[in-house]
């Protein structure tokens, strides 16, 4: 379970709890959008106007949202300290220049992030591994909003703005996560707090 600290992050997290490695978003998305549906059985009722209905499940809660990671920006705002970075009218970072061995580690950085939200797609062990023959479980974490352990359920990776080696340094990820929970949520849970659950796992 991730410790209370948190909710004192800034930006989104990503933290797979299988190797213990997180991603804090290179900036928070604009958007989440969250589903949620009920199922209820129909059954009739003879001579009525109306059929019965008798709850059966809600069904696990999704999170759709776009991640964007940029090399060069990523580069700029290395230049310097978050708080000392001043951007020109194009809106560039001004700062000190970077030497061939720190383009290759931010280089290095990027593609590790695309490779990180890959890897959440594929099977952690063996067929015959019981325990790791499915993806790793995550914790979706998000400033004051979210706590959710999820699945990522899909994946769409839009690379572009290549460089000069046909590398991209641009990608938009499309992500839908999946809540996944072995604990009953009652209503009287979600009333009290949302979708930050990982409290409420707690019990």
């Amino acid at each position: 379970m991730i410790h209370p600290e948190w909710a004192n992050i800034r930006r989104g997290i990503v933290h797979n709890e299988d190797t213990g490695e997180s991603w804090q978003f290179f900036m928070n998305p604009e958007e989440i959008t969250t589903q949620i549906e009920v199922n209820w059985t129909k059954s009739a009722a003879i001579g009525a106007s109306y059929e019965r209905l008798s709850y059966q499940n809600t069904a696990n809660a999704t999170f759709d949202l776009v991640l964007r990671h940029n090399r060069i920006w990523f580069a700029d705002v290395s230049r310097a300290p978050i708080d000392q970075v001043n951007l020109s009218p194009q809106g560039f970072a001004s700062g000190r220049q970077l030497n061939p061995s720190e383009y290759d580690t931010i280089r290095d950085e990027f593609e590790k992030k695309r490779r990180f939200l890959m890897s959440l797609c594929y099977p952690r062990g063996r067929v015959n591994d019981v325990v790791r023959r499915s993806p790793p479980h995550c914790i979706l974490l998000w400033p004051g909003y979210l706590a959710v352990r999820v699945i990522l359920r899909s994946l769409q990776m839009a690379d572009s703005q290549f460089d000069t080696n046909g590398q991209p340094v641009y990608f938009e990820a499309s992500c839908q996560f999946e809540e996944y929970r072995t604990y009953r949520l009652t209503s009287a849970d979600v009333f009290k707090v949302g979708f930050i659950r990982q409290t409420v796992g707690a019990k």
